[in-house]
């Protein structure tokens, strides 16, 4: 009777605590299971879909419907991904996450297309997946179910999640008291179905589901009369009551998004189908819901629009107008370590313009959530290319140390900051599925929670993005007790709720302690992409100065660099077919490069004859090879030999000059001996070397031995190719030399072969010793066979440093080379561009390496990583012959007072030799401390323009020679439309300007008429 009673008082009451006391919790596993019954139960007149086969991956079907109630089609199960088209537009995806497509009333043909990768890149047919239409149902969805189901749902994943014992009771309470009002007597086989795929609990549908047989379908239908209102009116109100009990503990700022990698365990084509699909459902989505905001990157990605679907971009205009539609800044998402700064540059420059031309507006936030890693100058360029805000999530994937906080002012070393936050702490990361447990983990591990917290939801690592039940649980959430209240909110919109002055700082790289393998995977790819940035560099700057420069032919070149440089690709961490492509339009971009940047020095230098051409704006003396024998030239493998001398920005005849000196090497027992008036070089009978002796100073370089070659067995797991194991060490194997010999004698160049062999692999190296250069290069012949193996050259250096310089995109940074705590040993393997240089202020060492972008510094130790072979993604990766050079420069004083940036620039971009005769130097720039990156044509107008960085963290007034008589001179950003205040002064073709350290200074210049 009693209970009688009970339950009567729980149906009236508006209170949900009045009679708990007596009341019996229903176990979590229950509730999951009447979860389940009330989902299946609030589809209505389900209905397969019979497709119609219109094609080998189409499929099509028509429906009519002037139901009062939602419709639409569930899809249980499916081959492959498809595109949704309504009428023939874009409209929807099916994928492993979307599996209700909303359809609106009246009469519509449905198709859907197909593709031939599964949802998370699988190439379906080869792995035995024929491809077939999805398995769908039509049906009437109830709201009040649905809503049900979701709230339901949403509560015990709180009660289930939560560390408050007594939100958890409360919860479980309430929730057995609402479910109790709703009776469920059967559900059909195709309900059980579709809410089975909705809703994953532990209970076993599928075993369930191939039982029901013909005999018991008079018993499993659709129920009727099901009633939801009463009991979601009591769990609503029920929630109200225990948020004022329990409270919520602050405010997150929701923003939908689709992290949609260019290309990675799929190629490229079908990230393009990809966007589209994506792009289609979030628009559909976005017209349901109005106050929904969403965050796209890489205009790469609205080109493909544009040419796809056009009408999908107008829609997304109108939406960034309403102030719904962020754009993140970025041709692609790049890899920001291996990537220069040019490239940078050119990624921020080009996708800023583009946007302006779409949409009227640049992007406001470089969104790079997945990158692995972020050198410190990236901040500096970001803001000088109209980027206001910094958004990324993968520093939450540290394996040593948590990054401290959540929003925070990122100096890249300059000085002036820019607002920055790290976000998706836990819960899904950048992929939240916006579910009360996701919210709650990532509002329980957000580091600074006297902030809001920024998440984004939406399905990713290949797209589809929001689904719906994401934008209906923004509701449910918000009136969840123990959970944030949820903001919809841009990125950049963000920051426009916190104090940003005053947020701590963050001053230098932004090291992500994984992925450190990425440095060195695929050497090819890094290879081939930093010749194709080398041949862009001479091919503008000739062709600028040249007056012969196509800026949309320089643009489309670009864009393949830019493209190739996603954070998938260049790392090394792509299938094999990706790179089968990439390989083959960098060589494209590298030959169309190299061609036209020849004829634009044939212009110059007048055609006939050979000259030898400097791309840099200080005079050198360096060695070229030719193909013919001239006077004073040495004969080597490559051709000839020769020392030559070239003016500033320049070319001169190809006339080889005295080095003032001259090399030799001899043996001397079992010792190679390399020496000339400066340089002498011992290396011992194992291959490594024992001495490096500058004599004019006699300062002795080795401490120990260099070119120590170690290889380690590297098996991280599952991110085979992104990581190196912190223990790697421990099963270290030094190579030890099968031969050394004397290779080249001299005069100019004087050289030992040095061979070795590990397992079915090989390494030769040739060491190198040039007439009048203090430079001990390495040219190193790899054939690798085999797999999971890592190789690294150790060089220990004579010199007492706590730090090391390193070469950075558009500058030098340092950073301390001892291991005293846990971010510095963290710090076992880094990334840098160009040079390392340890030193001390007597002497230093700098490995020049333009090729190899990985390295280990441990004191006055350097570790290059000159080879990884892992087997995932790509069990190819540089498989056979790989060639490359770097060197050993040594110089007294520290690396400022040996101006090694200078050195490092003119080692990474050789004199070139060209047709031509004569002499002529164009431009020049002083003082030593500045180092030119680029020279092109303007984007408008006539002149050039002069990317300079200052690389000795100091102030001062640089000079600088233009070709031309300048009629003006501006001051602007990377994007060539803002000015940057900066003291300026003209006299004929001399340029006077002011620079502060460290700062990237673009100057546009036109000449006077």
């Amino acid at each position: 009777m009693r209970a009688a009673i009970a339950k009567e008082e729980i149906r009236v009451s508006c209170k949900p605590f009045t009679l708990v006391s007596i009341l019996e919790k229903l176990t979590p596993q229950a509730i999951a299971h009447r979860v389940l019954l009330v989902l299946a139960s609030s589809f209505r007149e389900v209905r397969p879909v019979p497709w119609s086969r219109e094609g080998t991956t189409l499929y099509s079907y028509r429906y009519s419907s002037e139901s009062p109630k939602d419709l639409y089609m569930v899809v249980t199960a499916h081959s492959v991904p498809a595109l949704v088209r309504l009428d023939g537009r874009p409209y929807y995806e099916i994928d492993r996450e979307h599996h209700q497509v909303p359809l609106p009333r009246g009469q519509h043909t449905v198709t859907a297309e197909l593709t031939i990768y599964d949802d998370f890149g699988e190439p379906a047919l080869k792995m035995g997946r024929p491809l077939g239409p999805p398995r769908a149902y039509t049906a009437l969805r109830d709201p009040e179910g649905y809503a049900l189901f979701l709230y339901a749902s949403s509560a015990l994943e709180v009660a289930q999640s939560t560390r408050d014992q007594q939100l958890r009771d409360d919860l479980l309470s309430l929730l057995s008291r609402s479910l109790s009002l709703v009776r469920v007597p059967s559900i059909s086989p195709a309900q059980l179905e579709i809410a089975s795929t909705l809703y994953r609990t532990s209970y076993d549908a599928g075993r369930v589901l191939v039982s029901l047989d013909e005999s018991l379908s008079s018993v499993y239908v659709e129920p009727e009369g099901v009633q939801f209102s009463e009991a979601l009116r009591v769990l609503r109100e029920g929630l109200k009551d225990l948020v004022e009990r329990h409270g919520k503990p602050g405010v997150a700022h929701v923003v939908g998004h689709a992290h949609i990698d260019a290309a990675w365990l799929w190629p490229f084509s079908e990230t393009r189908r990809k966007v589209l699909r994506t792009t289609a459902t979030v628009l559909t989505l976005m017209d349901q819901f109005r106050d929904m905001k969403y965050v796209q990157s890489s205009s790469l990605y609205y080109e493909w629009l544009q040419q796809d679907a056009p009408e999908l971009i107008e829609r997304i205009a109108q939406l960034i107008k309403e102030g719904r539609w962020e754009l993140g800044a970025g041709y692609i998402e790049f890899d920001p370590n291996v990537t220069s700064g040019e490239s940078m540059a050119r990624q921020l420059l080009y996708s800023q313009r583009f946007f302006e031309r779409a949409f009227g507006r640049r992007a406001e936030v470089l969104w790079l959530p997945d990158s692995f890693g972020y050198q410190a100058t990236l901040a500096q360029i970001a803001r000088l290319s109209g980027v206001k805000y910094f958004a990324t999530h993968k520093l939450t994937w540290n394996d040593t140390n948590q990054f401290p906080y959540g929003p925070f002012l990122w100096d890249g070393g300059d000085g002036v900051p820019i607002p920055s936050v790290v976000f998706g702490f836990g819960g899904r990361g950048y992929n939240s599925p916006l579910t009360a447990s996701s919210v709650l983990e990532q509002w329980d591990r957000w580091p600074t929670k006297e902030y809001p917290t920024l998440i984004s939801y939406g399905y990713g690592d290949g797209g589809g993005g929001p689904t719906e039940d994401m934008e209906l649980l923004f509701d449910v959430i918000n009136e969840m007790p123990g959970l944030p209240r949820l903001v919809h909110s841009r990125p950049s919109e963000y920051f426009n709720y916190i104090e940003v002055s005053s947020l701590d700082r963050w001053r230098g790289r932004l090291y992500v302690e994984t992925h450190r393998g990425t440095y060195t995977s695929h050497s090819a790819m890094k290879a081939l992409h930093f010749d194709a940035e080398r041949w862009m560099r001479e091919l503008e700057a000739w062709s600028a100065l040249a007056n012969a420069y196509d800026r949309s032919e320089a643009q489309s070149l670009w864009k393949v660099i830019m493209k190739d440089e996603f954070h998938d690709v260049l790392p090394g961490s792509a299938i094999r077919e990706v790179y089968d492509e990439v390989y083959r339009e960098l060589q494209d971009v590298i030959d169309k490069a190299r061609a036209e940047a020849a004829k634009a020095m044939s212009l110059l230098a007048g055609g006939s004859g050979n000259a030898v051409f400097n791309s840099l704006p200080w005079p050198r003396a360096g060695y070229v090879v030719v193909n013919s024998p001239v006077d004073g030239a040495q004969r080597v493998d490559e051709g000839y030999l020769a020392f030559v001398k070239v003016p500033p920005m320049g070319y001169s005849s190809l006339r080889p000059a005295d080095p003032g000196d001259s090399v030799s090497a001899r043996t001397e027992g079992d010792k190679v001996i390399l020496e000339g008036s400066r340089l002498r070089v011992v290396i011992e009978r194992d291959g490594t070397i024992s001495s490096i002796l500058l004599k004019d100073s006699g300062h002795e370089f080795v401490s120990g031995r260099a070119n120590e070659l170690a290889v380690y067995q590297n098996s991280p797991g599952w991110a085979d190719a992104w990581d190196i194991e912190p223990g790697y060490r421990l099963g270290e194997v030094k190579l030890k030399a099968d031969s050394v010999t004397v290779k080249e004698s001299g005069p100019l160049r004087a050289s030992a072969a040095i061979t070795y062999s590990f397992g079915r692999s090989s390494v030769t190296e040739e060491v190198r010793l040039y007439a009048g250069l203090p430079l001990v290069e390495f040219k190193v012949t790899i054939d690798a066979v085999d797999r999971e193996q890592m190789l690294k050259a150790w060089h220990s250096f004579n010199v007492n440093n706590d730090y090391y310089a390193y070469g950075a995109p558009l500058g030098v940074l340092e950073e301390p080379a001892r291991r005293n705590n846990s971010w510095e040993r963290a710090m076992f393997e880094v990334p840098f561009q160009k040079f390392i240089d340890v030193y001390d202020s007597s002497r230093g060492a700098a490995i020049l390496s333009p090729k190899k972008y990985g390295a280990s510094v441990m004191d006055n130790r350097v570790g290059l990583t000159l080879l990884r072979t892992p087997v995932f993604p790509d069990p190819a990766t540089d498989l056979g012959r790989q060639e490359f050079t770097y060197a050993i420069y040594v110089h007294p004083g520290d690396w400022r007072s040996a101006n090694v940036p200078r050195v490092a620039y003119e080692y990474a971009f050789q004199l070139t030799v060209g047709p031509g005769s004569g002499e002529g130097s164009f431009m020049e720039l002083s003082p030593s401390n500045l180092v030119l990156e680029a020279v092109k044509v303007p984007e408008d107008g006539d002149g050039i323009v002069v990317r300079v960085f200052e690389a000795h963290n100091s102030s001062g007034v640089g000079v600088l020679r233009a070709p031309f008589r300048v009629g003006e001179a501006r001051s602007v950003n990377i994007l060539e439309e803002d000015e940057v205040p900066r003291e300026l002064s003209v006299e004929g073709d001399l340029v006077r300007f002011s620079y502060r350290p460290r700062e990237i200074i673009t100057l546009l210049l036109r000449p006077a008429r």
